[in-house]
């Protein structure tokens, strides 16, 4: 699929899954079927590629007040570690995109939002931060990340770090080593089921193989789970 955006696991994708146009990029639609690994997130453990979707960090003096303009709730009230699901709006009012807002340290946030509005997203906010001491930094093609979802999430990712994952709370974020990769793993998802969002630290999309060895890893722990 020519002129189509590819993630750090394309290589992967390519030999396994069935790949379709999404958002501007060439993602996979299944590996082995919709409806079986609709029903093993369900009942047990799936895991998704979600490196399509857009990551900024937000840092400065300036950071949370910076969010609160452009947001529809209150990034300067969340402690270090913790984040909240949000909209971004225009000068309007009207909503630009949803999206999650994690604060790391003080003066510093992680914002994640849709892949189909990556671009938008950012030159949004790099436009409003003119006014404010703060910088934007797109890290999204050097922080591959998934999601892993479903009711066995955490006992397959809890074999591939030492870091007690039952302290992660409920929309909060904590670093760790996990198979040797530096990470920042939220408690947080679409799917309606308990489970991880996983960003992996420092992978440049030109250096992807890291990632794909992390990806295979994580395949192989949660085999005998049914991810």
């Amino acid at each position: 699929m020519s002129g189509l955006r590819r993630t750090h696991l394309y290589p992967f994708h390519k030999e396994y899954g069935r790949l379709v146009e999404y958002a501007g990029f060439e993602m996979p639609l299944w590996f082995e079927g919709i409806v079986m690994e609709h029903m093993a997130v369900r009942e047990a453990v799936g895991v998704f590629d979600v490196t399509h979707m857009g990551r900024s960090l937000v840092t400065g003096p300036e950071a949370a007040e910076f969010l609160d303009h452009v947001t529809t709730r209150a990034p300067s009230e969340l402690n270090v570690l913790q984040g909240h699901y949000t909209v971004m709006c225009n000068q309007r009012g009207g909503i630009k995109d949803d999206l999650t807002v994690y604060r790391l340290s003080p003066h510093q946030y992680l914002v994640v939002y849709n892949a189909s509005n990556r671009a938008k997203d950012y030159g949004w906010l790099a436009e409003q931060a003119k006014g404010f001491n703060v910088k934007v930094e797109d890290v999204s093609d050097e922080v591959p990340m998934l999601a892993v979802q479903g009711p066995k999430a955490q006992e397959v990712l809890q074999k591939l770090t030492s870091f007690d994952l039952g302290l992660v709370k409920r929309y909060h974020v904590s670093w760790i080593e996990i198979a040797g990769l530096k990470a920042l793993i939220a408690r947080s998802g679409y799917t309606g089921e308990d489970g991880f969002e996983l960003m992996l630290w420092g992978i440049p999309l030109s250096s992807p193989e890291p990632a794909i060895s992390f990806w295979r890893k994580l395949l192989e722990a949660g085999r005998d789970e049914g991810m």
